[in-house]
Parts: structure tokens; sequence; C-alpha cells
């Protein structure tokens, strides 16, 4: 898939928006938070974007994304303010697909000995 596809697939997406379709994207490295800005960038809205991270504490220092707590705590609240979701300390539990092997359902669970961090429902 070009670029140009998935800028008319995100379009398209926006025309028939619903409550239940999102972008989740996984992962906790910088990667993540690229791909998070690029999709949001070719115009999907920041609301319908879902971060889902099995690290909790990316704000400890030394670790995290950017290697420095101070810009991993902006960033994550720039995201937070323009609608995005992060979900910090759960993992992929199970895609589910429909009869058109579409993805319908992303559930995810909290990593074990984590209990993630985030406090609301993660199922995206």
């Amino acid at each position: 898939m070009n670029m140009a596809n998935i800028q008319q697939h995100i379009h398209q997406s926006e025309i028939y928006e619903d409550d239940v379709s999102n972008a989740v994207i996984y992962g906790s490295g910088l990667d993540v938070y690229a791909v998070a800005a690029t999709v949001i960038r070719l115009g999907l809205a920041p609301q319908r974007v879902v971060i889902v991270s099995p690290a909790d504490d990316t704000h400890a220092e030394g670790s995290g994304p950017f290697m420095d707590p101070l810009v991993d705590l902006k960033v994550d609240k720039l995201l937070a303010a323009l609608g995005t979701k992060l979900v910090k300390g759960y993992q992929l539990e199970r895609l589910d697909y429909n009869e058109d092997n579409s993805l319908c359902q992303v559930v995810v669970a909290p990593v074990a000995g984590k209990g993630g961090n985030d406090g609301s429902n993660p199922d995206a």
C-alpha cells in the first residue's frame, strides 16, 4: 500500500467516522510516535488514535522512547491534549477479524505483574 492509498483510506474513514473505528498503534519505541504523528498528519483525527504500550513507566530516567523523561512526559501530555488515547502497561491479547477478513477488534490485557496504568477500559 503506497502513501496515496493510505491517505485515501484515512480520508474515507474520516468521512464515514463512527465511534468504534480507531487506529491502534502498538509498541513502546520512538517509531510508535512517528507512526501516530504520520497518520494524524495524513488526516486521521487525533481522537481516533490509540497508542498501546507494554511499558507502564516511560517517564523514568533513561527509559522511554525519547530517552528523556521530561520530553516523554511532554509528548504524552500533548497527545492527550489532542485527544489521543495512551494505554500503558498493556499488551496485545487478541486480534479479531470479521468474515471479510478485516480487523474488527483489538483486545488488550495488562502486562503480567504490571496491571496497566491508564485506569480506563483499554479495549480499542
